[in-house]
């Protein structure tokens, strides 16, 4: 049977082979050479790039010199060549041209989500402090999903909840992720229910950049984004292979492959399929507390996107659908040896998810409101079901949002203005407890964009909202960029923001424990104000680029719902705070010390307090400081990279457990901890082979569950996780490519 599948597979690529060389021999074609430069910095060649024929949309992606080579058929006349983060360009080719010339001039602001070409510098030109995640970044660790995508970064921080339920969160200016607006595609993407775990829902492989704003976001976007905002760009059907494939594995049998393909399914219409499936079934106690550190899970994940682009339109459709589970608890090795099966403690979360967005812009219109009119529109259906222990959850979410958007110039002004609408539908139980609500908000918006030169911009924003169930929202905010030179950059930020909590799976993780729960009877939705700045500098020692950076933010709520973990080690309480704050700070150096090489150190420092058991205090599991160092090489032609990681988190304050008996308390802070990983990828023309270490050293919180071995007992908590919990991982995967 195996040596029937391989003659087919054989006849399939030798039929591909000669097909497409009889079509090449059929068709008569030159080639056309594209220098694609950008006009507003000296003409810098710019990497990147795209360049494709009207009527076809496969093209080619620019070099490091800018360089593309485009083959040339007889009917070929208009090219487009554009690269995000500067206005498209329609460019008339004659029959007799086989080398021209491509002036881009930079577009500053495109929904405040700017991708830049390939650059020692994370650190992009917007007015917002944005840093983007390149595609060769992101394949510097293993990245099997958005969460560990974040590995490297200095901004974001990604850890474990709890020790059960496998949820896990990102960390932004202090703050937990939602407080950070999550994109995709500069789409609102995971929002309510869906935050526990979003952060595993996107395959790393799927990935083509990530970009980080710190600050209130844009107002185009909503009126949440209080810390920053995060939009993930997936890999474009244009110019991804007709089959990539990714595979990986680790000694803790873990198993993950991810397959792309994409084609022209019409003309001038393209198609990617992303599939992806992953699986973790094998129970690890590295700290032997008879629980599993690291929750088993496995997922199955289908997505496809269809695009579609002319001269003066485009349309993108982007549907994915997910089943994902997840179990936690006690081990089998300790669960076989209690024989009542009412002491022992478990947890499972299953979530069926189904999600689309589809975009469709018209540009270089003649109307005199608008030189371009977009349209956005977006939904998902999310279903949770999570067992905790003795506690039931069913969480049901029906999102929908419309957005229309219009942009005209105004001499040094650039207007974007429009109208949305998000409509919400939340169905929960817990605990035998209803919760119902349902959210209209139409509402309307400006952000205008000031640049009387090209050293200076000014993005001001006002929406107003009309919520159904707390009235009118009023939401301003405002960026400002000023360069001193090429190589000095400033910017400042303010503005407001708001969300509505989700009081049980925002706090997901507080109930793995046998805390008495208390939820307010009314919780006001989160205000808060958010206003700061950073200094960027770019420069050169004896020929080494440097980039420095330096950053400061302040987060203050008229209200923040918290979650209150002193009070009483009985009891969990969920309540409204309106003294809360949070301060951040960031240094961070870029530089290349030597040929091939890329490194970067970076200082991060929160402080953040709450009041909690009626005193303000610092806030609890958060390491204060953050130290993060990463270091790039290359050798021999690029062909192989060591990619090495070190992060420290200084030690931390821990929520009170005094109310236990001595044996069952912990201290009233955290030591410190590090952690080191290192990657080696062996890199070629079709594929990769990559392998490293993750956590060398296998740091581990050492004691992670409070009478663990009683898990019905008013003492049990597995909520007081502040260390790391995946232990030492020995991995190697492939990635694989058909052009």
């Amino acid at each position: 049977m195996k040596s029937i599948c391989n003659n087919r597979i054989y006849r399939m690529i030798i039929c591909i082979v000669l097909g497409t060389i009889l079509h090449c021999i059929h068709v008569h074609a030159q080639t056309l050479v594209i220098y694609v430069f950008d006009i507003d910095n000296g003409q810098k060649p710019l990497q990147n790039a795209s360049a494709y024929w009207i009527g076809s949309s496969k093209g080619m992606i620019s070099d490091k010199n800018g360089m593309i080579s485009l083959k040339k058929r007889e009917n070929d006349s208009l090219l487009i060549v554009s690269l995000i983060g500067y206005k498209k360009d329609t460019v008339l080719i004659t029959k007799d041209s086989d080398t021209i010339q491509v002036l881009l001039k930079q577009d500053l602001v495109l929904e405040n989500i700017i991708v830049e070409d390939k650059s020692l510098s994370t650190i992009t030109k917007a007015e917002i402090r944005t840093e983007r995640i390149s595609s060769s970044k992101l394949r510097e660790s293993a990245c099997c999903s958005l969460a560990e995508s974040f590995e490297r970064s200095p901004s974001v921080e990604v850890s474990y909840s709890d020790a059960a339920t496998g949820s896990k969160y990102i960390q932004l200016l202090g703050l937990r992720g939602m407080y950070t607006q999550q994109l995709q595609e500069a789409v609102p993407g995971f929002r309510g229910l869906a935050l526990p775990f979003a952060m595993d829902y996107v395959p790393g492989a799927f990935l083509e950049s990530i970009s980080i704003s710190k600050g209130a976001a844009s107002v185009l976007n909503g009126y949440e984004g209080i810390a920053g905002q995060i939009n993930i760009e997936y890999i474009k059907p244009f110019n991804s292979p007709s089959l990539f494939v990714n595979a990986y594995i680790n000694q803790m049998q873990r198993y993950e492959v991810n397959i792309a393909s994409a084609s022209e399914i019409a003309k001038g219409w393209d198609f990617l399929l992303m599939t992806h499936g992953r699986i973790f079934n094998h129970d690890i106690d590295g700290n032997q507390d008879g629980y599993i550190d690291m929750p088993l899970f496995k997922q199955g994940n289908i997505a496809f996107k269809i695009e579609h682009s002319t001269a003066n339109t485009e349309f993108q459709l982007f549907v994915k659908g997910l089943l994902d589970n997840y179990k936690g608890g006690m081990t089998g090795q300790h669960s076989h040896a209690i024989h009542n099966s009412d002491t022992l403690f478990m947890s499972e979360t299953s979530t069926q998810r189904g999600e689309f967005f589809t975009k469709l812009g018209f540009m270089e219109l003649d109307f005199s409101f608008a030189k371009s009119i977009a349209f956005q529109i977006s939904g998902s259906v999310h279903s949770m079901l999570s067992t905790i222990g003795q506690k039931k959850y069913n969480g049901d979410e029906q999102s929908f949002i419309l957005k229309g958007i219009a942009v005209q110039d105004f001499d040094d002004h650039t207007l974007r203005y429009g109208i949305s609408f998000l409509y919400d539908n939340y169905t929960e139980q817990f605990m035998n407890s209803d919760r119902l609500r349902t959210e209209y908000v139409p509402g309307i918006f400006a952000e205008n964009t000031f640049s009387p030169h090209s050293s200076f911009s000014l993005v001001t924003g006002l929406r107003a909202d009309f919520h159904n169930l707390y009235g009118m929202i009023i939401t301003p905010r405002i960026h400002a960029k000023y360069s001193i030179d090429e190589q000095l950059q400033l910017r400042a930020s303010a503005g407001s923001g708001m969300r509505v909590s989700n009081p049980i799976t925002d706090n997901l993780s507080a109930f793995v424990s046998n805390r008495i729960v208390a939820i307010d009877s009314v919780l006001h939705p989160e205000k808060a104000w958010n206003y700061g700045g950073s200094i960027t500098y770019t420069t050169s020692f004896f020929t080494m680029p440097i980039t420095l950076d330096a950053e400061v933010y302040r987060t203050q709520f008229s209200n923040q719902v918290i979650t209150d973990f002193d009070r009483s080690a009985r009891i969990i309480a969920v309540v409204n705070d309106s003294t809360s704050y949070a301060q951040s700070a960031m240094l961070q150096i870029e530089c290349s010390p030597w040929q091939n090489s890329s490194l970067t150190l970076a200082w991060r420092y929160n402080d953040v307090w709450l009041t909690t058991n009626a005193k303000q205090q610092r806030k609890a599991m958060l390491s204060p400081h953050r130290v993060l160092s990463t270091l790039s090489q290359n050798f021999f032609d690029n062909a192989f990279q060591v990619d090495f990681t070190a992060v420290w988190n200084s030690s931390g304050r821990i929520s009170s457990t005094k109310d236990n008996p001595d044996y069952l308390r912990f201290s009233d802070s955290y030591p410190d901890f590090s952690r080191f990983s290192i990657q080696c990828t062996y890199k070629s023309s079709t594929f990769d082979v990559y392998a490293g270490i993750e956590n060398i050293t296998n740091t581990l919180q050492s004691k992670v569950v409070i009478d663990g071995m009683n898990p019905q007992s008013e003492y049990f908590d597995a909520s007081l996780v502040w260390g790391p919990l995946d232990n030492r991982t020995i991995y190697c995967g492939i990635r694989m490519q058909i052009p």
